[in-house]
């Protein structure tokens, strides 16, 4: 069951299933092609942890590495470093929250690795940005390190700067003490300057070393930054990707219009299945007509294909459903203008007359005669003829066809006061007297939606047939019609449907079963009391005219 309606609801809404991926597939490449490429550019570094005073383990020690890493990942794209990498590659324009889109850094993961991206519509320019990013960075953290030591550094210098003096001060004054004549408070200050010379030198050297040492701590305990990889010009964009874009669209395609289909058969009422008809209208289906041709009786034609079939079914269904019971007077309606109502009449009043039987197909329809036009003929007089005038008689305005048992009752005139004329007496009187001229009296009548005519009849006929039209009927229609012969008594023996798709399915339980029915197991004539052996003047109680022209 749920495969089936699949089925019905693909077949229904290919064309829009088709469109939608189509329309969807289009739009996306378009945008995809006017969108420009964009090319990344990465540049990938080494971070080196300085030695510290205390001894990590191998392990432990990248660990570390690895959370600097990631703190330079996050420094690295603060403004000051972005703004003054931009300004040197010529993006100073931009602004920082632009800047911050297009450069990402990242800690490559388990490594010491820190890998910076640039993007740019120009590669070279790319490449540039995320090499100017490295650089600016790596400048800024040296600088950054090295002014932890820059107090300490410049102390010690200046003091081995000053004592270097001393030093040379006090040579000055040993060389021109030695230069002077001997004498005892001579040689006591010699000696003085030159104790006081060997301790400034002694001072010296372990200034100097203190120096040195600071200058090695320096540089072992500084985290270095070392480019493995420098950017170079990426050859191929990474976006968009025109291939992902166009199919994106096209899977978009397809649910939005799958969606609008969805939507669609919610609020669609339509009886295009057996499923829907059955659950709107409690109906049996007696025939499925095919599409064809609504102009003209195609039973007249011998090549009349599969509708000249189905209406035969119907004969075939309609003498089974009937079957024990009296069929004098058929009612064919339909709720609504367009559903195929006159062209079934008229099919069906063909194929009875087809059979032997004398039938007389009468338009019923006073306010929209379509009967005389179906077959062909001339509409001066008719029905309402006879329900204004008593002293007129059937036979003068009756129609004769191709086939000698057939003959129409056009409506007649439109007159102003058309719904009163089906109130009166007289209809009662003009219906006895075709009864009794004919087998089967076939009434097309008024929509029921439009005109309460068809009410009205169907409380003199003995079948009433309900034609649906597939593609246009609603289900709240044909309830509703319904539901009005119903109220009145009619007996609606079953549903017709008309211009049904040919090889539709959605009918299908009854496709399957159509030959359920055949001319084997339908009652004979006399089963309805006609004995079926009409003979081409079957008419002449009622003295049919000639066919003529008027």
């Amino acid at each position: 069951m749920y495969s089936h309606t699949t089925l019905q609801f693909l077949r229904r809404w290919l064309l829009l299933l088709l469109i939608g991926p189509l329309v969807g597939g289009v739009a996306g490449y378009l945008v995809a092609r006017a969108v420009p490429s964009v090319y990344s550019a990465d540049v990938t570094l080494l971070v080196q942890r300085g030695d510290t005073t205390t001894a990590l383990a191998a392990g432990q020690d990248a660990q570390v590495s690895g959370d600097v890493a990631q703190t330079y990942a996050e420094a690295m794209i603060t403004r000051s470093v972005l703004t003054e990498a931009a300004a040197r590659v010529g993006l100073g324009s931009l602004s920082f929250g632009e800047l911050q889109n297009r450069v990402h850094a990242r800690r490559v993961t388990n490594t010491q690795l820190l890998r910076v991206s640039a993007e740019d519509t120009n590669p070279a320019l790319a490449a540039d940005l995320a090499n100017a990013v490295a650089d600016v960075f790596a400048n800024r953290n040296a600088a950054a390190q090295a002014s932890r030591f820059n107090a300490s550094r410049d102390n010690l210098a200046r003091l081995v700067d000053q004592l270097q003096a001393d030093i040379d001060d006090r040579n000055r004054q040993i060389a021109d003490l030695q230069a002077q004549p001997s004498s005892p408070e001579h040689d006591l200050q010699l000696g003085r300057l030159q104790s006081d010379l060997t301790q400034l030198e002694a001072t010296h050297s372990q200034t100097v070393r203190s120096y040195e040492d600071l200058r090695v701590g320096e540089a072992r305990s500084a985290n270095t930054l070392t480019v493995l990889d420098a950017a170079a010009p990426p050859e191929s964009p990474i976006r968009p990707n025109r291939l992902l874009t166009t199919l994106a669209a096209v899977l978009a395609g397809l649910l939005a219009a799958a969606g609008l289909a969805l939507i669609a058969e919610h609020f669609d009422d339509r009886l295009r299945d057996g499923e829907r008809l059955t659950a709107a209208t409690g109906l049996g289906v007696l025939v499925i007509v095919p599409r064809g041709s609504a102009k003209s009786v195609r039973l007249r034609d011998p090549k009349g294909g599969r509708v000249t079939e189905s209406y035969r079914l119907l004969r075939s269904n309609l003498l089974y459903a009937t079957a024990g019971t009296p069929l004098h007077v058929v009612l064919v309606a339909s709720a609504a203008l367009g559903e195929g109502k006159t062209t079934t009449a008229g099919h069906l009043a063909v194929v009875l007359a087809e059979s032997g039987q004398r039938v007389i197909l009468v338009d019923a329809d006073l306010h929209r005669p379509a009967v005389a036009q179906l077959f062909g003929l001339p509409n001066r007089v008719g029905l309402s003829t006879l329900l204004v005038d008593e002293q007129a008689a059937i036979a003068d305005v009756l129609r004769p066809t191709w086939l000698p048992t057939l003959h129409v009752l056009p409506a007649g005139p439109t007159l102003a006061e058309t719904s009163g004329l089906v109130l009166s007496r007289r209809l009662e009187d003009v219906l006895t007297d075709l009864r009794a001229a004919c087998d089967i009296v076939v009434l097309d009548t008024p929509p029921l939606l439009t005109r309460p005519d068809a009410v009205l009849l169907s409380t003199h006929a003995d079948a009433v047939l309900f034609v649906i039209n597939p593609a246009q009927t609603r289900g709240r229609h044909a309830a509703g019609a319904l539901h009005m012969l119903r109220r009145a008594g009619a007996p609606v023996v079953g549903a017709v449907v008309n211009g049904a798709r040919p090889g539709s399915a959605d009918f299908g339980a009854f496709e399957s079963h159509r030959g359920e029915y055949t001319t084997a197991n339908r009652p004979s004539p006399r089963a309805n009391g006609h004995d079926g052996a009409t003979s081409p003047t079957a008419f002449a109680d009622v003295g049919p005219p000639e066919a003529r022209p008027e």
